[in-house]
């Protein structure tokens, strides 16, 4: 009987402070940067090219905007990914652009709204991008739930960075064939 009431008590600690974590930091921050092998126009461009978006982040199934232009002020954009067994839908909402600078959206699913800035600096014949963001789950279940896996969530990113950065290379390289010959 004793073990059985230390039990109970025990999963019902360890639920407890699941749930308070949530109170203490609702929300998460991320951030990861690279530096990729391309001019700041350049490497905007590809960043923000929706055919190629599915190459280089994970899960990506398809984009589906409303305009021509993925990235212009306002537009609410549905993005379509896939991962551990289910597909997701996500609404991005782009808040604001600066051509070749900066890009800043909120991504919202049915569990999390999550802000984003992407900023590009030019470094010489490099253009350094650097993303931050903040994930706030819908309740607190899922807020407690982002904040232990927070170390995923910028795994993932940096995942996601590593193949945009081959991406921009393997294009940059079979550009300069292409202009070499």
């Amino acid at each position: 009987m004793r073990f059985i009431k230390y039990s109970v008590f025990f999963s019902a600690s360890l639920v407890v402070v699941f749930l308070l974590t949530a109170f203490v930091q609702p929300e998460v921050q991320y951030e990861a940067s690279i530096i990729v092998t391309a001019s700041r126009p350049q490497a905007y461009q590809f960043f923000t090219d929706s055919r190629l978006a599915h190459q280089w982040i994970s899960g990506l199934e398809k984009i589906e905007s409303p305009h021509a232009q993925l990235y212009r002020r306002g537009n609410i954009n549905t993005l379509y990914l896939s991962g551990f067994g289910s597909s997701y839908v996500i609404k991005q909402t782009i808040r604001g652009v600066r051509r070749n600078q900066s890009l800043s959206f909120i991504l919202e699913s049915k569990s999390s709204i999550n802000t984003v800035n992407v900023h590009f600096f030019p470094l010489a014949n490099n253009t350094q991008i650097k993303i931050r963001g903040t994930i706030q789950g819908k309740n607190k279940i899922w807020q407690s739930l982002f904040f232990y896996t927070r170390l995923w969530h910028q795994k993932r990113l940096e995942r996601d960075l590593h193949k945009f950065e081959q991406l921009v290379k393997n294009s940059s390289t079979s550009l300069s064939r292409l202009n070499n010959n």
